[in-house]
């Protein structure tokens, strides 16, 4: 079995082909049948789907009940049978017989009306593939008839055992079917001001809401023109996703597709290949050499998350932002808008919960006073009139007795914790930067310049001597000096950090906001029980470090927007340094080793890099095995860079010169551009299902905080069970022979 070889992991090659069809001539049309199968059998296509009444034409009219053309339409039915038995495929075409539109399915020589078959067609040597056709322009009606008519004529349910739990899981009252796993459409539709759209947009919510593939063939050219205009199109969608949307504009047209069959039934909740649902769907083989190779059709994205639509990603991001704040407000009001205490480090993590703590307490502020956060509260009055307004009391530390250690304690009434003037709740955001052995003066001022940009404090705790004297107290060798660089060395700054934000949060009545990622939490590389692993609540939890560069670019420009940004000019230039700066602990110093090497510590350099990381969880986590893992990061990170900007790539700055990091033309994280050898992308990907499988018990202890991007959620409250003492060597054993 050859591991570059599409089928080998479950994935089936679909397709929507489109012709210029002759009105009334089903001889004729099969021949173009015909060779447009046997092409898409060269592109080794499992399924390929024809529009509706494609043998005679779907405007033919009264004519297509003329014997001569029905006649006609049996004897080109067998022929493409016959002439088509060797190709190995399932075909899917429309036809007119006693006066119906049909969908009839043509394999190994035979054809089956749909209708006879009304659980469709199931591949026998590709598991999971199920075929359920469905005829007409209204997609999502036509689906809704066809489940209450299979589920009530005794034939068979398509089902699921349990009814839809929600509105947007049903369909004209009925629940919809879980079991197919790729619905073909045959369609014929007029051209018309956003048919095609509506269309489309049909099928890919249809695909969102039964976790299926859609595949559309749309309309033929050469339709008569007497009352439209005809269009002819392919489009596959998969569980929400465009795969392919093509218009075709010549005599005839393939779209092809590649579905990722695994990943579609895990992400849907099917924990079986095989689905005997009270009823024999009929069956095909789809003929295929599993020693030869077939790669895909197009490399998979290195960053899944990232649609194709620059606009829609920038979208998606203020969303992701919006969805951190909104948190973060809520958590706000349960502890009675206390301080936030937060580390800042000068890095991605903390730099984005800065940005997100601002947006939060200025919200808190807006919702509680009515004015805006940059708003001056005694706009109008007389400058004599605000000098009177007295300054706010400060609060008074919180004692260990109150609840949590949470609560904000006032010499007041409960109205006295609402901040009275613009900055106080600027004052409420207790920054620290706690530089160690290792912190280089520019991480350490990139903090004090990012507090400083958004009118923050931020103190400065140096714990070099409080470490040296822990390690000296434990007799560790870096206590008395010597350059013995270890976990305890490194985790002793780690805890020392989380050791006074905590403390300093209950001795300024605050909380501890975390900063640590989701591939953080993958990797488990963190410090288990404080440092970046422990904190009151975590705005970062469900964010990959990958698309942290964008999404601080886009976090930045909303609070330029709000106006809740001091100093714009200088906001600009940390984040551009923040964002181009090696990813680093800075737990280690710079030092040579016993070879005279000089060594300088950075995160990617000992774990990986997070680009491949995070795609190697995205697909983990919607069900890929392994090899399936391996088989689609070879194809995503080790083809030759693309000439010109990459797929998804924000546009360059339109005044040709330099964009800010905040500039809504700023390309995305050059990370997408990134290639590897395919032994360094199996070698990181050992290093994954190592650490994936064995750091469980640190999110069996995950912090709280919101889920950004759905699936991608490693927080046992919110549905991803795992136990804690798995093994990886099952996992690394299919990687074995690769």
């Amino acid at each position: 079995m050859n591991f570059n070889n599409i089928y080998a992991h479950g994935i089936a090659r679909v397709g929507a082909a489109t012709f210029e069809v002759t009105l009334g001539d089903p001889q004729v049309n099969a021949g173009k049948i015909i060779e447009l199968a046997r092409a898409a059998a060269t592109a080794h296509v499992a399924v390929l789907v024809f529009p509706r009444d494609c043998l005679a034409g779907a405007t033919v009219g009264d004519w297509g009940g003329n014997t001569s053309v029905t006649t006609a339409t049996g004897a080109a039915l067998r022929q493409i049978a016959q002439e088509t038995k060797d190709l190995g495929l399932l075909l899917v075409l429309g036809a007119r017989l006693a006066g119906q539109s049909r969908a009839l399915f043509i394999t190994d020589g035979t054809v089956h009306d749909a209708a006879e078959s009304p659980l469709g067609f199931t591949a026998s040597n590709l598991a999971g593939l199920r075929v359920l056709p469905l005829v007409g322009e209204d997609l999502v009606g036509s689906y809704a008839a066809l489940a209450t008519r299979v589920s009530t004529s005794g034939s068979g349910s398509i089902l699921p055992d349990k009814s839809a739990s929600s509105e947007s899981d049903m369909v004209a009252g009925t629940p919809l079917p879980t079991a197919p796993t790729l619905l073909v459409q045959l369609a014929a539709p007029v051209r018309t001001v956003g048919a095609l759209r509506r269309l489309h947009r049909a099928a890919r919510e249809l695909s969102r809401s039964t976790g299926t593939a859609v595949v559309v063939a749309a309309g033929s050219r050469g339709e008569s023109s007497t009352d439209s205009t005809p269009l002819a199109a392919g489009f596959v969608s998969c569980n929400g996703s465009v795969l392919a949307a093509e218009e075709h504009l010549g005599t005839a047209g393939l779209t092809l597709a590649d579905v990722v069959l695994p990943e579609l039934l895990a992400t849907r909740g099917d924990t079986a290949w095989d689905y005997p649902l009270g009823g024999n769907s009929e069956n095909f083989r789809v003929d295929v050499d599993l020693d030869a190779k077939i790669p895909l059709l197009e490399p998979p994205a290195q960053r899944p998350l990232v649609p194709g639509s620059a606009r829609r990603y920038r979208a998606e991001l203020r969303e992701a932002f919006e969805v951190q704040v909104a948190g973060l407000m809520r958590r706000l009001s349960a502890v009675r808008d206390a301080n936030i205490v937060l580390g800042l480090s000068g890095g991605l993590d903390s730099t984005l919960a800065l940005l997100v703590a601002v947006a939060a307490k200025a919200g808190r502020f807006e919702s509680q006073t009515g004015r805006e956060a940059g708003e001056s509260p005694v706009a109008g009055l007389a400058p004599h009139e605000n000098e009177t307004i007295p300054a706010k009391t400060s609060p008074t530390p919180v004692t260990s007795a109150s609840p949590a250690n949470l609560k904000l304690a006032t010499n007041g009434n409960a109205a006295d914790q609402t901040a009275n003037t613009p900055d106080d709740w600027r004052r409420a955001i207790l920054a620290f930067t706690m530089p160690g052995f290792a912190t280089s003066a520019g991480t350490k001022n990139a903090a004090l310049r990012l507090a400083e940009a958004l009118g923050v404090d931020c103190e400065t705790i140096d714990i070099r001597a409080t470490a040296t004297e822990m390690l000296r107290t434990m007799g560790h060798p870096a206590g008395l000096g010597e350059p013995v660089y270890d976990v305890t060395f490194e985790n002793i700054q780690a805890g020392l950090r989380a050791d006074y934000l905590f403390r300093l949060a209950n001795q300024r009545g605050g909380f501890v906001l975390g900063t640590g990622d989701l591939s953080e939490a993958a990797l488990g590389w963190c410090t288990y029980g404080v440092g970046d692993h422990m904190s009151h609540y975590g705005v970062n939890g469900g964010v990959p470090k990958s698309m942290m560069p964008d999404l601080i670019r886009v976090a930045a420009r909303v609070l330029c927007e709000r106006g809740l940004v001091g100093d714009e000019a200088r906001l600009h230039e940390v984040l551009a340094e923040v964002i181009s700066a090696d990813i680093t602990p800075e737990l280690i110093p710079d030092h040579a080793d016993a070879g005279g090497v000089e060594q300088h510590q950075t995160t990617e350099g000992a774990i990986g890099p997070y680009l491949l990381h995070d795609f190697f969880l995205y697909h983990t986590l919607r069900g890929a095995n392994p090899r399936l893992v391996a088989f689609l990061a070879v194809a995503a990170f080790t083809r030759q860079a693309p000439v010109g900007d990459a797929a998804g790539a924000l546009p360059a700055s339109p005044t040709g010169g330099s964009a800010s990091p905040t500039d809504e033309n700023h390309p995305v994280n050059s990370e997408v551009n990134r290639y590897f050898s395919r032994e360094e992308i199996l070698e990181w990907l050992r290093v994954f299902y190592r650490r994936f499988l064995t750091q469980q018990f640190k999110r069996t202890a995950m912090v709280a905080g919101p889920v950004i991007w759905e699936g991608m959620s490693l927080s046992p409250r919110t549905g991803f069970h795992f136990p804690a003492d798995l093994s990886p060597e099952t996992a690394l054993a299919e990687l074995g022979d690769l």
